[in-house]
Order: C-alpha cells, then structure tokens, then sequence
C-alpha cells in the first residue's frame, strides 16, 4: 500500500519521519507530519504557515514590549512561550477569537485586577494583528481554515489514500479534519496503545472512541494497538464506561442517538440502584437538538 505515489504517510514527529526516509529510501510515498499535511493542503493559499517553534519565538518577542509587565518578569522561563502557544491554541480551535476572549476577561476582572489575564488577552490580541498584518496563519488556524474550505467545497485532498501511524491522541481540531479526509479518499489510522501509562492510555482512548465515529475499528496484540480504516466499514461503538460518582464522566458521542442511549442506559443503572426519578436532572444546552427522538 506504501507504493502508491498518490499515497501519503502522516507520523506525529519530524524524527521519526526522516527515520522512515533513512531507513527506507525506496518508498514513492509521501511522508510527513501532520502539519506538513495541512501546509500540502492549503497549497495556493496567501499565507504562510508559522512553524510551531516560530510561533513561540514570536510570542517571546511580543514580551519585550512594556505593555507586558506581569509576562517580561517571568519571560525567561523555558517553559513560558511554549504555555502562551497552547493557550492560544486552544482559543483557535474553540473558535474564540481575540474580541470575545477579551470581554470574557472583562467580565471574569470586573470585581478584581488581574494583570495576568489582562495581558493574555492583549498578547492574543497583538499575536492575531501581527500575524494578519505579515500574512502569517499558525498551524491550528491554517487546520482550522482547512476544515471550513474543505466542508464549503473550497479545497480538497491532493492525495487518493492517507495512511497515519503512531500517532497517540488527536485534538478536536485534527479529528475534525480526518472526518473530512474520509470523505474524500481512503483513510487508515493507527493509534499506539500502551495500557500501562495509563494517562496516555486514556488520550488514547478518547480518541479512538471519536474515530470510532467515521472509521471501523480492528485491534492487533502484541504490541497493543487499534487500527482506524475506512476497508470494512460498520457502526459500532466501544462501551461506554459507566459513571462513577462522584466523577464527572465526560463521554463523547458519535451521534445524537449515541449520546441519548448513553444517557438512558445510566438513568437505568441509578434507578436499579434505588435512586428516586426526582433525584435525577438531565440538563442540555438546546432541547431542540433532541427533537423526535428525547421521548
């Protein structure tokens, strides 16, 4: 399947994809990390995509401006652009862009100073104008972009198979743009299983589960491992593990169906369990959602 030279190989890191390209020269497939597919994808586009260690970089720059008082003291900590990035990651994928973070630090400060929330909503600001202004995008918002120009039939996959190995948890964002490439060609995931670490057991897991939305599923021991591929499609869905109180269980469904048989089938275990209907209460966002099929 490695042959095919409209095929391409994904792998989490750049040090193992120049492994693969050392080890085996004779592979007319592509092979690159998943950012290096975004970049491949958005081909064409105005931009440029901003590598993830530029764009700590250019957050350590942004701190030596004197509007950051509270960041320039602290500017020296290894750790801190790398911190700054995931944050404003994370308000990329959530689709929160810089205005309404601010009015959520207005309306979390009004009762009291907080100088570090205060920069981090100017530091977000300035990141996404300088960014703008020097037509750079990131990789979240180049993937992010990719996914609505792909959903809108603005672009598409210049590849006919895609083949990702070794990869241990994808984010929202990522899972979001593999839904949109099995749509448009062959599809295989490959996800590492180590059941003794059992945090990234659990990342795993998560993952897996929302593949288990598009893709079916076969398992291989040893190593442990679950595979992700569109050959032998079948809805199914691995069990749901049950609440345990008092956790907060957060389950993510394939469906809304999904979603309310999970719902059920706990509502089912608290009343065998004794407790009263009136003790329980179901809470949704928009019972609109659930039309038809809440009954």
């Amino acid at each position: 399947q490695l042959t095919q030279q409209r095929a391409v190989l994904l792998l989490p890191s750049g040090w193992l994809v120049q492994l693969v390209r050392e080890q085996m020269p004779q592979l007319r497939t592509s092979v690159m990390t998943l950012d290096g597919f975004i970049e491949a994808c958005g081909q064409g586009r105005s931009e440029t995509i901003l590598p993830r260690l530029a764009q700590e970089f250019l957050l350590r720059s942004l701190l030596d401006s004197e509007h950051f008082p509270y960041f320039s003291r602290i500017r020296d900590q290894q750790a801190l652009p790398a911190q700054l990035a995931g944050v404003i990651s994370a308000l990329i994928r959530g689709n929160v862009g810089p205005e309404e973070f601010t009015q959520v630090v207005i309306a979390l400060t009004e009762d009291g100073d907080s100088p570090k929330n205060r920069e981090m909503a100017l530091l977000y600001k300035t990141y996404m104008l300088t960014m703008e202004a020097t037509q750079k995008v990131d990789v979240e918002m180049a993937c992010y972009r990719l996914v609505a120009a792909l959903q809108a039939g603005e672009a598409d996959i210049p590849f006919e198979a895609v083949y990702a190995a070794d990869f241990y948890a994808f984010s929202p964002l990522e899972l979001a743009l593999l839904r949109e490439v099995d749509k448009r060609c062959e599809l295989q995931v490959g996800m590492c299983y180590e059941k003794q670490r059992p945090r990234v057991f659990r990342a795993s897991q998560k993952s897996v589960e929302s593949l288990c939305g598009f893709l079916s599923v076969r398992t291989s021991e040893p190593p442990a491992a679950a595979f992700a591929s569109t050959a032998g499609w079948r809805e199914s869905w691995p069990e749901l593990p049950a609440a345990a109180s008092p956790a907060v269980v957060v389950v993510e469904a394939a469906s809304v169906r999904q979603e309310i048989a999970y719902a059920a089938a706990e509502i089912k275990r608290l009343l065998t369990k004794g407790l009263a209907p009136n003790e329980m209460l179901i809470s949704a966002r928009d019972l609109t959602t659930y039309n038809g099929i809440k009954d």
